[in-house]
């Protein structure tokens, strides 16, 4: 709707951004990701993410613009977490879909985890730009 509006925009499309692995995935020593990923993401520093969109400030205003910002490598939320696990000392775990999903109808908190998962696990990241 909006592209088809004639306005010029910009459509951000940003990558995870690593420095947010922590508060999603990491619960006292241990690191988790629920069920299997299928699909990978290109995880991003918060410092390159700013230092794309600064660069992208520069631009003419009477374009439009589809900017992909990501970084370069991709990886599961599985790889993800067992980096960030590695690098901290921290313990990586992964829990079956099929047992947190009926956990889920008993928890707000950990459905929305499994919301996300699911999607996290199985959605492609977008490589429009």
């Amino acid at each position: 709707m909006l592209k088809a509006s004639g306005l010029n925009h910009t459509i951000l499309r940003p990558s995870n951004v690593m420095e947010s692995l922590p508060g999603r995935m990491q619960r006292g020593k241990s690191v988790g990701w629920i069920g299997t990923p299928k699909q990978t993401s290109r995880w991003i520093a918060g410092v390159d993410l700013a230092r794309m969109l600064n660069a992208h400030m520069d631009r003419p205003l009477d374009q439009s613009y589809d900017l992909v910002l990501q970084g370069p490598e991709a990886l599961t939320v599985r790889d993800a977490a067992e980096r960030f696990a590695a690098a901290r000392g921290l313990k990586a775990s992964g829990a079956p879909m099929p047992v947190l999903s009926y956990i889920a109808s008993f928890s707000r908190e950990i459905r929305y985890a499994v919301g996300v998962s699911k999607a996290m696990n199985d959605a492609p990241e977008s490589d429009r730009g």
